[in-house]
């Protein structure tokens, strides 16, 4: 009995040494976040609510001795959970000069951005100028629309989600996609197409990607900045990138196809000279 006592105590001990930094309980504060938004934030065929920014806010949790209560909810909701005294934290928003204005932004948790997918076999595409005449997959309602409506001759397709713009490329539907770059790619490493796609061009639209808290909360700004710090320290934050958005999909930048052009062009003419070569009659010495 003495020794189920003395193990249950040392347990006590060690989980409280676990659950925080600080030796006061853990403040509790509400954080609204998107319902439909993979890899970043979603229910599940479950009803649990995951994603990157709900396994790092977790981490930020546990080292600051922070407690979070996640709300889901559709995100023109949750842009406005703050304001109408809901929550105290929106989990993921893209930074903007106008947004600067109501919230107070943390360091960032990474760059979001769009970018162009092209078919692993395809050549033809590799920036915007490129997509003229073409057919182009998107999501509904992305901001990339009206980007790509100015370009000559362009035939948009739009799709409720990226999942089914990314299908529409792989089955031949459309030339070229444009969409979130880390959303197509958890989707590639998901359904096992990161061979069958790949990225060309430069990146679109990057903007900085954050926690949002009020304009009147700047300690907890702070706590959670210098949670971010130690999430990025420990190492953590790299094993959650990992783990939610997988191995980039290949880039296939203006420099790669510049150095693939010129090796085209070299191959062709060693050919041709290995071809000329043949064509010339053999003497007897």
């Amino acid at each position: 009995m003495k020794r189920k006592v003395l193990i249950l105590v040392s347990l006590i001990y060690v989980l409280s040494l676990f659950v925080g930094f600080s030796d006061e309980v853990s403040s509790v504060y509400y954080v609204a976040g998107d319902i439909h938004f993979p890899p970043y934030e979603y229910l599940d065929e479950d009803g649990l609510y995951k994603g990157f920014n709900v396994d790092l806010l977790k981490a930020i949790g546990l080292v600051m001795g922070m407690e979070f209560v996640f709300l889901p909810m559709p995100w023109e909701d949750a842009f406005h959970a703050i304001d109408r005294g809901q929550a105290d934290i929106i989990q993921g928003m893209k930074v903007s000069e106008t947004r600067k204005h109501k919230f107070h932004f943390t360091d960032s948790l990474l760059f979001n951005s769009q970018s162009i997918f092209v078919k692993n076999e395809s050549y033809t595409i590799s920036t915007n100028s490129d997509l003229v005449g073409k057919r182009v997959s998107v999501l509904k309602e992305d901001i990339v629309y009206y980007d790509l409506a100015k370009i000559k001759d362009i035939e948009i397709l739009e799709y409720d989600t990226v999942f089914k713009a990314t299908e529409a490329l792989l089955s031949g539907n459309v030339d070229a996609m444009v969409a979130n770059t880390l959303s197509v790619n958890y989707i590639c490493n998901d359904k096992g197409w990161s061979d069958e796609v790949k990225i060309v061009g430069q990146t679109l639209n990057e903007q900085k990607y954050a926690l949002a808290v009020s304009k009147e909360n700047a300690q907890l700004l702070n706590q959670l900045n210098e949670g971010l710090k130690e999430v990025h320290r420990s190492g953590l934050y790299d094993t959650l990138h990992r783990k939610w958005f997988g191995t980039p999909i290949k880039h296939i930048n203006d420099g790669q196809k510049a150095l693939t052009q010129v090796f085209l062009i070299f191959a062709l003419v060693l050919f041709a000279i290995v071809k000329s070569w043949g064509s010339v009659p053999l003497t007897r010495l």
